[in-house]
């Protein structure tokens, strides 16, 4: 924090570079200067991986559009140094923390990685010879708790559809939806959900018209013995279900 100015000058604000030193352990470089804050906000936030760069780029460029709004530090008023300060401790904070709970998505598997010598692809039920599920594998789940299915073979079959999803009344959908949390993994190997994206069909269930959504998922090549297991969040518990199949040789 600077000494006060005379009553006849106006008060200096913190530099962005010393507002961050405030709010975090960093060291970061006295020069107030665009270069050396953007070097700085990357390298500080580097303990946490991939995410590192990503917090510098939002820091700097909060700081960036603030800067373009008060282009002079003399008549900047104080908020903007405590805003740029207070922004990067929340994003380096969180992105730090955060990469802690989502190390799992490095090496994750996405649209065309190969797992135990198939090929993981974006696709919905149109788009497959055929389904995994309605077929050799119970879908159905009806309490929360985790379970293993043991299902039977299906023949050779170039791209089978492996979505799971939930379904509720069309106006319903959204809202359900965004109350549950998904996770897959594909012979024990996570699975980057959010890549994938979801499709809806319509279908009935006890005479009513309902929509099912299911994540877009199909495997191709798939030879010989694999698993599935989709684990949700919701509010009614947490249910985990591993099934366990074999598909034919060509």
């Amino acid at each position: 924090m600077g000494s006060p100015a005379p009553a006849a000058v106006s008060r200096a604000p913190q530099s962005a570079a010393q507002s961050v030193r405030t709010f975090s352990r960093g060291r970061p470089p006295a020069a107030n200067s665009r270069s050396s804050i953007r070097r700085w906000l990357t390298s500080s936030a580097s303990s946490s991986g991939r995410f590192g760069s990503s917090a510098g780029r939002f820091v700097f460029a909060l700081w960036e559009v603030r800067g373009a709004k008060y282009p002079s530090a003399q008549v900047a008023p104080r908020r903007y140094a405590f805003t740029v300060g207070l922004a990067a401790c929340i994003t380096l904070g969180a992105l730090t923390s955060g990469s802690l709970a989502g190390n799992w998505r490095v090496g994750a598997i996405e649209p065309g990685t190969r797992v135990n010598g198939m090929l993981v692809v974006q696709g919905d039920k149109r788009d497959a010879d055929g389904w995994l599920f309605d077929t050799i594998c119970d879908p159905i789940v009806l309490r929360p708790g985790r379970r293993t299915r043991t299902c039977g073979q299906l023949p050779p079959l170039r791209r089978i559809f492996v979505g799971y999803g939930s379904f509720a009344p069309e106006r319903q959908i959204d809202a359900y939806w965004r109350s549950l949390s998904w996770s897959l993994w594909i012979d024990g190997k996570r699975v980057g959900l959010g890549r994938f994206g979801h499709a809806d069909r319509r279908i009935q269930v006890g005479g009513r018209d309902v929509v099912l959504r299911e994540w877009s998922i199909i495997l191709m090549g798939a030879e010989g013995r694999h698993s599935i297991r989709y684990r949700t969040r919701g509010p009614q518990g947490v249910g985990d279900t591993t099934w366990r199949f074999s598909v034919a040789k060509t």
